[in-house]
């Protein structure tokens, strides 16, 4: 009898340790709530995470249509600036300026505050978005007393 209630008590014990340890298995993926693709009930970073930058990034066909210029093609790069998590740096920016642009990203959006990344006097802002891969930018460009209104498509 002894020996029947020594092997239930360990038996149990094991069962519950089983029971225990098995409901303590964290689940792992996205714990960046700032990442496309964050996960809430995620409790270990696995590295996944998507930040909202990442898909703005990499090389683009450029195609402009502006009210003084007409059309344009260029190429433009996309990169992400290093000095904080949500702006990006758009170079060959409507194949005008030499150093790049700074834009500021809030998911598939961002804005272009005001800025003359040349120091030339032209001046240029304006907003974009992002669907799929291409990004659709909508901008004035302001210098020597005239005003160029432009959308551009990029597209990767």
């Amino acid at each position: 009898m002894v020996k029947s209630s020594y092997f239930f008590i360990v038996g149990s014990l094991i069962f519950s340790c089983a029971v225990l340890f098995s409901g303590c298995e964290k689940s792992e993926g996205c714990t960046d709530p700032t990442a496309e693709n964050f996960d809430p009930s995620a409790e270990i970073e696995n590295s996944t995470c998507i930040t909202q930058r990442q898909k703005f990034k990499g090389l683009f066909d450029s195609q402009e249509l502006c009210n003084l210029t007409g059309g344009n093609t260029f190429f433009s790069e996309v990169r992400a600036a290093n000095d904080n998590l949500t702006d990006i740096l758009i170079f060959n920016f409507a194949n005008t300026f030499v150093n790049p642009v700074r834009a500021t990203i809030n998911r598939t959006t961002f804005v272009i505050d005001r800025q003359d990344p040349d120091g030339s006097g032209k001046y240029i802002s304006g907003n974009g978005s992002i669907a799929g891969n291409t990004v659709t930018i909508q901008y004035r460009i302001l210098g020597g007393g005239q005003e160029n209104i432009c959308i551009v498509n990029m597209t990767k």
